[in-house]
């Protein structure tokens, strides 16, 4: 009987008494932690419900906020916490307000520099470019080696034509090696383009540029085709084509008759044209059987199937054109030199898509 139980001096009994004791402190912590969490969640919804807001209503009380923030009810987080929410619900207004409102009681620098940067990304995402602009410059002057301020700041005012702005800044980013090639040669461009230069001068520059940088090929297409499509059919060898396909495809080509020797004398341009072109009997090759242009094929086959019943097949069918972010991986469809989300230059590739035409 007297070895049933194991005696206090025993190692054994020392080890499992650990065991247990390991044991209970758990359930203890994860009941505590259940506590504290439904004691919180008590505290946030009374907080909540002083200040006007429940689940029922999308009406937030500024004055409120302020009060509670003022007397420090409320910490900075719950204030950001707050702003983000309102942000998610489109309250913009109610979210600057707010933003602004917390910047004036703050002195911390760190948190200075938080709530300015989310004023300037709100105005910047609504469009309010000159003030996000005013805001980010804000920023480097409380933090002047601020990269992300002055990379905004730089692609603002590339949008909004002060390329005074847009060399210092760029200045600055190259001593804080942080500009990159992309940058330096969208700057050059836009530049160039709305210089008081005569175009002759434009034209050669800019063909200068895009023989060193096939990645501004479509920036620089887009505009000799604009305002001298001459130089641009006759340096067509230096673009990167695929990067003008919309330009490209969305062209009449009855309007470019004079070019049209330029046209028959490119595979690629024959390939692109042909279901648009009469004089192209059969259907040309894709280019080294690239997989990008599966939805040219398409048309080009379909105008190949409906010649001898006279239809046209772009009645039936059409291409849309987007621009897929290689960086970000979005895709956007506005703006094709800068992207909409992550404002990276350069950095999308064309996409392609075929639809059926509403009237098809």
């Amino acid at each position: 009987m007297d070895n049933v139980f194991i005696e206090y001096r025993d190692p054994l009994f020392s080890i499992i008494s650990i065991f247990i004791i390991v044991f209970l402190i758990s359930v203890i912590s994860f009941i505590s932690s259940l506590s504290r969490a439904k004691k919180n969640k008590k505290i946030f919804a009374n907080t909540f419900a002083k200040i006007g807001i429940n689940e029922n209503t999308h009406k937030k009380k500024i004055a409120n906020y302020q009060k509670l923030y003022k007397k420090r009810i409320i910490s900075f987080d719950d204030i950001v916490c707050i702003c983000d929410s309102l942000v998610a619900n489109k309250q913009y207004n109610e979210a600057v307000s707010l933003y602004l409102m917390a910047l004036k009681h703050t002195s911390k620098k760190k948190e200075q520099l938080e709530l300015m940067s989310k004023i300037a990304n709100l105005y910047y995402k609504n469009g309010f470019l000159q003030r996000s602009c005013d805001m980010f410059l804000e920023i480097i002057s409380l933090k002047p080696n601020h990269i992300t301020a002055l990379k905004k700041v730089f692609i603002i005012s590339i949008k909004l034509n002060n390329y005074s702005l847009s060399r210092d800044v760029l200045q600055s980013l190259k001593e804080l090696k942080a500009a990159t090639n992309e940058e330096l040669i969208l700057y050059k461009i836009k530049k160039l383009i709305n210089s008081d230069k005569t175009l002759e001068k434009k034209t050669q520059k800019l063909i200068n540029i895009c023989t060193n940088n096939k990645n501004a090929s479509r920036m620089v297409a887009s505009f000799l085709l604009l305002n001298n499509p001459k130089a641009f059919w006759s340096n067509i060898n230096i673009f990167d084509i695929h990067q003008c396909m919309d330009l490209l495809f969305l062209i009449q080509i009855e309007n470019y008759k004079d070019y049209k020797k330029t046209i028959n004398d490119n595979e690629f341009l024959k390939y692109i044209y042909y279901h648009k072109n009469k004089d192209f009997s059969t259907p040309p090759p894709t280019p080294n059987g690239d997989k990008r242009y599966f939805e040219i094929d398409i048309l080009n086959c379909l105008k190949y199937s409906c010649e001898q019943t006279n239809n046209n097949p772009t009645k039936r069918a059409d291409i849309v054109f987007s621009f897929f972010c290689n960086k970000c991986k979005k895709t956007h469809y506005n703006n094709d030199f800068i992207c909409d989300y992550c404002d990276s230059v350069f950095k999308s590739s064309i996409s392609m898509k075929l639809i059926n035409k509403p009237n098809a």
